[in-house]
């Protein structure tokens, strides 16, 4: 039998907050595709290293610098 679902359930989840926050100053990280050039040692030629990143108010100098 199926599991009745209340309007305060429906409220609960969509009120709920699923990102991370960040531990220094609690604004939630926006993810953002990092994208850095690097030259390669053995072959001296240019590769790109591609990687997710959280983002938030404090770090944005960080990384974006």
């Amino acid at each position: 039998m199926a599991k009745t679902k209340t309007f305060a359930d429906k409220l609960q989840k969509a009120t709920h907050d699923y990102t991370t926050h960040c531990p220094e100053c609690g604004e939630s990280f926006v993810m953002v595709k990092l994208i850095r050039s690097e030259k390669s040692e053995k072959t001296e030629a240019w590769r790109f290293r591609k990687q997710f990143v959280g983002i938030c108010k404090c770090n944005t100098e960080k990384i974006t610098g």
